[in-house]
């Protein structure tokens, strides 16, 4: 058994990742992550006016693959993944005037799918999956003297359960059929001050 690694780097991205089988031979497994960075060499995107835009997005990801016997597999995953966009006015003259927003994405999944092959014609999945979706944003403007600040939050949990089965009738011919179950509740806030 042996573990590869793969690394690059660049000014405005890098990315890694590591994989291998299992320690008693039964499947293999992966990791993986990527990171994107552009102020790591311009500092900050000026616009022209003297505001700045800082951006930087991320994400890794995880598999398990295992092997039950010659005609049943099953993995299991994990994503994950975080951007980030802050905006900000720097004027000198007015430094109470100055306006800035933030917004910031996570998002994070799970699955478990499972394949199975009971005979030569006859193949089936399954796939049970979770995850969350969060959003954030958070802005303050000033125009004409007169202070507004806004939050904006919103977040997304579901679960989902998926199965599908195929039989093959000739070399030409199949029949498909499944369901698929999704569940999901969102929660939303927004405020605003002035």
């Amino acid at each position: 058994s042996y573990v590869r690694v793969e690394i690059e780097a660049g000014t405005l991205n890098s990315r890694a990742s590591l994989r291998g089988p299992l320690s008693d031979g039964s499947g293999s497994w992966l990791l993986s992550a990527r990171g994107w960075y552009p102020e790591a060499v311009l500092d900050t995107i000026e616009l022209g006016g003297g505001e700045r835009v800082d951006p930087y997005f991320s994400d890794a990801y995880g598999k398990a693959s295992f092997i039950v016997s010659p005609r049943t597999i099953y993995s299991i995953h994990a994503l994950s993944s975080y951007d980030r966009v802050s905006f900000q006015e720097n004027d000198l003259k007015e430094p109470e005037g100055n306006e800035s927003a933030n917004a910031i994405t996570r998002n994070n999944y799970a699955w478990f799918r499972l394949l199975s092959n009971p005979s030569s014609r006859w193949l089936t999945e399954s796939t049970l999956s979770a995850g969350r979706i969060e959003r954030n944003r958070h802005g303050v403007s000033v125009p004409q003297d007169t202070r507004s600040e806004v939050t904006d939050n919103r977040q997304a949990d579901f679960f989902g359960l998926k199965h599908t089965s195929t039989w093959r009738v000739n070399s030409n011919n199949a029949l498909r059929g499944g369901a698929d179950l999704r569940w999901l509740t969102a929660k939303y806030r927004y405020e605003m001050r002035v």
